[in-house]
């Protein structure tokens, strides 16, 4: 005589499959968010070198504002168009339309007159509302033009060129974080 499963055994089997995929799969999607952000974190420290290439190179000043054209422009005999893309959003970021958003207090201003570079925010994940113009960000768009898209954090370069991931805890804001 030969043994079988009953369908009970069959139900119960599937059940705890299905528990354990509830449970993984939450946990698998930070992970890809996290190798995304590090994606994110690295692109701007490309940029950060490339700005930085781009000040020394000009007399010490940073590019002026574009207008109605991304800062990024400024950058295209520096770096390739790939680092523009944040991996988390479009896939299709490029010099002409960044995915990370440029601080516009910057445009023009000379290297000297930063007085807090370690502070000073260079280059942060820009929210799809500023995918427009240049793609700049100012103390006055801030609050709803930085995004926090890699699981509640957003990266962020600063003059001196480091780049940093800062959570935005919950029940708090991107301002309450950046000031």
């Amino acid at each position: 005589r030969r043994r079988a499963f009953t369908l009970i055994e069959l139900l119960v089997v599937i059940a705890i499959i299905a528990i354990l995929a509830a449970i993984l799969f939450p946990v698998f999607a930070r992970a890809r968010e996290k190798a995304r952000q590090n994606t994110c974190l690295n692109n701007q420290r490309q940029i950060a070198i490339a700005i930085s290439m781009y000040v020394q190179d000009n007399s010490e000043k940073f590019f002026k504002d574009p207008v109605s054209q991304a800062w990024a422009n400024y950058l295209r005999e520096y770096n390739g168009p790939g680092i523009y893309d944040c991996p988390t959003l479009t896939g299709d970021g490029t010099n002409a339309a960044p995915e990370y958003g440029f601080n516009s207090n910057l445009f023009g201003k000379s290297l000297g007159k930063v007085t807090m570079p370690t502070q000073a925010i260079l280059t942060v994940d820009l929210a799809k509302k500023y995918f427009k113009e240049n793609f700049s960000i100012s103390a006055a768009t801030a609050a709803d033009g930085v995004d926090a898209r890699h699981n509640r954090s957003f990266i962020a370069a600063t003059v001196d060129g480091s780049v940093k991931s800062v959570t935005v805890p919950e029940g708090k804001t991107t301002t309450d974080v950046l000031y």
